[in-house]
């Protein structure tokens, strides 16, 4: 003989209450008016007790949430007495199956007739029949920030999401195109002053996506602001892009769609090379250069840093541009142009 424990009403309007813990064992013996569990709702906490003596089997995992007047305990008069079970599984037999085995058996695909029979199936029956369980633990190594808001922002995010290399975690507001206050592409804007905190949390990897603007505030600032705050800057390089023999690059280069970088060609940190310009062999660009779309340099052509070659550009061999230069959209350059010079469409 048994005697069943089933789940009060503790709240008026409430028909399912949550088993808190259990404060005894499995097959425990227990006396009548005993404590054997807390229970809650959502306004009250409150002791169960024991309606009979006896040995007790648990049918509920704590934390399970239960229908009032759902059997969550046997008591028997015996130790070894077989708690009988409602559940069917076929005709002829009945186990009794606890919230947490059956979350495994469901999961795993478990033909719930190997499970054995008569008596109360729980977790670890379920465990012993799937056998060993691995899982990986994901970590933030490959998680990103991304500084700035302006068009690149976008760009960055598409290119990481098609080639699942990074995901990009969150994007620090306050620079670029000021439009956008909430997120971009569903990744949270958040303030320049919680770069520290994500630091310590983890997060140890930028992506420089401010523009390049010679002579004023721009990606050389943060480039630098980043190398002393320790951050690393991978290089974000789009799967069409053609990246020949033999180059070398430094980090935290933009390598857009249908960019073409030619062989031995050399790059430094926090370049742009924008969509379809093309970098013939042996170019060499410095660092915080940003190559704009359509651009096409001709083979050995050296670039200082800082620079900001025009869309459509075309810079001829063996051309050598100085520092915090600005080619406008469209020119030829010929000939060699010194630091701090702008170059003009005529």
């Amino acid at each position: 003989m048994s005697k069943e424990v089933t789940m009060p009403r503790i709240g008026a309007n409430e028909d399912t209450v949550i088993l808190g813990s259990w404060l005894v064992k499995e097959g425990e013996f227990v006396h009548k008016r005993q404590i054997i569990a807390t229970i809650e709702s959502t306004k009250v906490t409150q002791d169960l007790y024991s309606p009979a003596d006896g040995y007790i089997h648990l049918l509920i995992e704590e934390y399970d949430e239960v229908e009032v007047g759902k059997v969550i305990a046997q008591i028997t008069e015996s130790e070894g007495e077989v708690v009988a079970a409602p559940q069917e599984t076929t005709a002829e037999e009945k186990v009794q199956i606890t919230a947490k085995a059956q979350k495994l058996i469901d999961e795993y695909h478990i033909d719930i007739n190997q499970l054995p029979k008569l008596r109360l199936i729980r977790e670890k029956d379920v465990e012993a029949l799937i056998g060993p369980r691995f899982s990986i633990k994901e970590t933030i190594g490959n998680h990103l920030i991304i500084y700035g808001t302006g068009g690149w922002t976008r760009e960055i995010i598409s290119i990481c999401r098609q080639t699942h290399a990074w995901e990009v975690d969150y994007i620090i507001g306050g620079i670029g195109d000021l439009n956008d206050k909430e997120s971009i592409m569903g990744v949270p804007i958040i303030s320049n002053k919680q770069l520290d905190e994500l630091y310590a949390k983890g997060y140890n990897k930028v992506v420089n996506a401010v523009a390049v603007t010679p002579n004023a505030f721009s990606r050389k600032d943060i480039y630098e602001l980043l190398q002393k705050r320790n951050f690393e800057c991978p290089n974000i390089i789009d799967k069409s892009a053609i990246i020949g023999a033999d180059v070398k690059m430094g980090e935290g280069n933009l390598i857009m769609a249908g960019a073409v970088v030619g062989a031995e060609a050399r790059i430094g940190n926090h370049c742009v090379i924008n969509a379809n310009c093309t970098l013939s062999h042996n170019n060499v660009i410095s660092d915080c250069t940003h190559i704009a779309s359509g651009a096409v340099l001709a083979g050995n052509v050296v670039v200082g840093s800082n620079t900001l070659i025009g869309q459509n550009c075309t810079i001829y061999a063996d051309v050598h541009i100085g520092n915090n230069v600005l080619i406008q959209n469209g020119c030829s350059v010929f000939k060699d142009v010194p630091d701090n010079t702008i170059v003009k469409n005529k």
